[in-house]
């Protein structure tokens, strides 16, 4: 399994997730301890492919990932959270922290850790690299979230990146998501659960990549509502059906087009068939990302009929002003 875990708390209508990116942290090993001692999380069963963690945003904490929140994304145990001290089951073993010291244990081994976790609102928090680095996992970060990815056995629907953003009401989860199986695969499912601080799935949606490559990887977009009790959330991928290899005789462009007001980005585009079959109900999917070349949005189109060597028109568009350039693709 390639495991990819994200910690997070809900995002409210006017902050917006942005791609997370970043380094692993400088957690130390305790002198004799094994590597296994931090390397068995992802042995761990029912581990989801990936989870998301918003950081605390203001006071002491800020910047900090709340560890409670972290175990609970990774469907660990919560034992103890009292005031300065959180005890808690993984699948690697008990974990221990208090607020303060640098030393915390873990499996069963103790470690050094280069900064103390601090108490806060939502129990102990702690810099995501050292989470990272404690437990073994690969961390990407930003401003507003941490990512959290684990290696393991290869799955053959892999997710490659994650992250969320707030429009009005709605909360939105954009990724891709690469087939690295043996052939292509049709109905690949992705599903997103929301948890809150007691551990409980409080919303929860699914949607389906209709066809992928050997190889190939695209985006998706899922929906969730705005909960003001959410502290976690989970992302899970499943192989589809094995299918066919699927070469479709198409090409597309897309240019600026102001329909919209100014706190979106609308595109004006057209599909032309070039070769000898029709599509019916093509789905155009476009991917937008901005100046470092980051997915910030998915934003898709149907064209209900398209015959030989004929063209239509598309249009879609995004909140997400930072977007610069955008890739095409068909599903």
């Amino acid at each position: 399994m390639y495991l990819a875990v994200a910690a997070g708390l809900f995002l409210t209508a006017a902050q917006s997730g942005r791609p997370v990116l970043g380094a692993a942290g400088t957690a130390g090993r305790a002198q004799g301890a094994p590597e296994t001692g931090r390397g068995n999380l992802q042995e761990g069963r029912g581990l989801p492919d990936a989870t998301g963690v918003l950081l605390a945003a203001t006071g002491e904490t800020a910047g900090l990932c709340p560890a409670k929140a972290l175990v609970l994304a990774l469907g660990g145990q919560v034992r103890a959270s009292a005031e300065g001290e959180l005890v808690a089951r993984l699948p690697g073993g008990e974990l221990r922290l208090a607020a303060g010291e640098q030393r915390a244990l873990y499996g069963g081994h103790q470690y050094v850790l280069a900064s103390s976790p601090v108490a806060g609102e939502d129990g102990l928090y702690l810099a995501a690299p050292e989470l990272a680095s404690l437990l073994n996992l690969e961390v990407r970060q930003q401003v507003e979230e941490a990512l959290f990815f684990a290696p393991g056995a290869e799955e053959e629907a892999r997710l490659l990146e994650a992250r969320t953003y707030a429009d009005g009401p709605a909360w939105y989860l954009v990724g891709r998501v690469r087939n690295a199986g043996k052939r292509a695969q049709e109905l690949v499912r992705v599903s997103w659960e929301v948890g809150n601080s007691a551990g409980e799935v409080v919303s929860s949606t699914a949607g389906y990549i209709n066809h992928l490559n050997q190889g190939e990887a695209k985006a998706f977009k899922l929906l969730a509502p705005l909960r003001g009790d959410a502290a976690w959330y989970r992302i899970d991928t499943a192989a589809g059906f094995p299918g066919g290899p699927r070469e479709l005789q198409l090409t597309a462009t897309a240019e600026r087009y102001d329909d919209r007001p100014a706190s979106y980005l609308s595109l004006l585009g057209r599909v032309q068939s070039t070769g000898r079959a029709g599509y019916d109900f093509l789905k155009v999917v476009v991917e937008f990302y901005d100046a470092c070349g980051r997915l910030v949005d998915v934003d898709s189109a149907f064209i209900n009929c398209l015959d030989p060597g004929t063209s239509a028109s598309f249009t879609v568009y995004t909140p997400r002003l930072e977007a610069t350039s955008w890739q095409i693709r068909f599903d």
